[in-house]
């Protein structure tokens, strides 16, 4: 894990003011990955690198989207990333997929946070700050009911539930109170 790390860091050093740059270095890095995931899968000697390649592949996947999207697209890519994950860990019963995407969630919402609030001539609801929300609420809405299928009752199934119900009230609550201020404004 080192040698990915430690180049990663130093690709970054040399192109911090290229973001576009940087996003195709790690997508390049993702694919190079997926293939040696691949390249492992067939021989079973190699058995034991499969799940590092893999890992390192869903690693810089996910660090394309804040390269390459604005906030509020990260937070959407980021909360399907992460509802998939949820989703495939409990098809495959991996518990590190399964946590890597609840992780990946919790992080959609601090990206959230960073989310620039939408102009007062934007259309309602269909703002990135609003529609990451959404996407934050479907996407937790959605684990919960993965968890529900899987076992019949888990503790995370209320916390992902009472997550999402969360995030889709807060949404609502900011679009509300932009749709107030560009009342005001306009009044």
């Amino acid at each position: 894990f080192g040698t990915p790390l430690v180049g990663c860091a130093l690709h970054s050093a040399m192109l911090h003011d290229t973001r576009p740059a940087l996003a195709l270095s790690a997508l390049v890095m993702a694919l190079v990955y997926v293939l040696l995931a691949m390249f492992v899968w067939k021989h079973g000697r190699l058995a034991r690198w499969r799940a590092a390649y893999a890992g390192l592949a869903l690693v810089f996947t996910t660090l394309v989207f804040p390269l390459a999207f604005t906030s509020g697209t990260t937070t959407v890519l980021w909360a399907i990333e992460g509802a998939l994950l949820v989703w495939i860990g409990l098809h495959q019963d991996e518990r590190r997929l399964r946590w890597a995407g609840i992780g990946l969630q919790a992080i959609a919402a601090f990206a959230l946070l960073d989310t620039p609030a939408p102009a007062t001539d934007a259309v309602a609801v269909m703002n990135p700050r609003t529609l990451g929300a959404l996407a934050i609420a479907l996407s937790a809405l959605f684990s919960a009911w993965r968890y529900t299928l899987a076992h019949a009752s888990h503790p995370l199934i209320g916390l992902l539930a009472a997550y999402g119900f969360g995030a889709w009230y807060i949404g609502g609550v900011l679009e509300v109170e932009t749709a107030i201020e560009n009342l005001s404004v306009a009044a």
